[in-house]
């Protein structure tokens, strides 16, 4: 009787030990799947934030350039001059003057 006791036991112990170890191991890949999806959660949220940042630096170096345009006129006016500035062209700037 002892014998099929201690088989008994063996086997339980068996089990059990393979029981922890697939736990073990399905807790260590949720874990795993848990970081790698905060991850990439982190990650769109980052670049959807560097591409509101892009755009709105756009914005502002178009607002700016439209500013520096606007005082460059104003300094004209203010200088009584009445001819355009140069575009940087000096082909376009050539064919304004005819």
């Amino acid at each position: 009787m002892q014998m099929a006791h201690d088989i008994v036991a063996a086997a339980s112990t068996s089990i059990n030990s393979k029981a922890t170890s697939l736990r073990n191991f399905s807790r260590f890949g949720a874990l795993l799947v848990g970081v790698v999806g905060g991850i990439i959660t982190v990650s769109n949220q980052v670049g959807a934030r560097e591409a509101a940042y892009r755009a709105k630096i756009a914005e502002k170096e178009a607002e700016i350039a439209e500013l520096k345009s606007a005082n460059q006129t104003l300094e004209m006016e203010k200088a009584g001059k009445t001819e355009k500035l140069s575009s940087g062209d000096p082909v376009q700037d050539w064919i304004d003057s005819l």
